[in-house]
């Protein structure tokens, strides 16, 4: 089963997407995300997981990512990219990503902004799912993280994590 999760990593490590990408993938790893034994998580959290994965492009759609999979479902790939761009994605849909690309994709980590906080409290889809802040070596849910933005807001880039159980 596959699970979204969320990283939060300082913007005074990272710089870009991709330095936010592969620190949140290394910070994971030395706390034994996935099954292994000692760090913040001793023992896995999962037994595999990937920057992005099937959750690859949500971050620019949170607010409206679920109609699109309920839209697209079963439709061709051109009609699937025409409402993907439609809802205001970016490069390729979720279906025609590559859902195993380990470094994930340029919109699998944004800056925590206001705008980014602002689709997060609207989706309701992701107010349980659980963000690990590699600051504090502690994990919180979207709700949590959404009640004290002001602490995370512009300081922090927030990476997605496809988390398989």
């Amino acid at each position: 089963m596959h699970n979204s999760y969320f990283v939060l990593v300082s913007n005074e490590d990272a710089d870009t997407s991709k330095e936010a990408r592969i620190l949140a993938e290394q910070i994971l790893d030395e706390n034994s995300f996935s099954y292994a034994e000692g760090g913040y998580f001793a023992g896995g959290r999962c037994d595999w997981y990937v920057v992005g994965g099937r959750f690859s492009g949500i971050l620019p759609v949170l607010d409206k990512v679920d109609g699109y999979f309920q839209k697209t479902g079963d439709k061709d790939p051109a009609m699937r990219q025409k409402v993907w761009e439609d809802i205001g994605g970016r490069s390729h849909n979720p279906y025609q990503r590559d859902s195993y690309n380990s470094d994930g994709y340029e919109d699998d980590a944004m800056m925590f902004d206001e705008p980014l906080a602002a689709r997060l409290y609207e989706s309701k889809t992701y107010h349980d799912t659980e963000v690990f802040d590699t600051a504090e070596l502690n994990e919180i849910t979207v709700k949590e993280l959404l009640e004290n933005k002001d602490q995370y807001l512009n300081k922090y880039w927030l990476v997605v994590i496809d988390c398989h159980n």
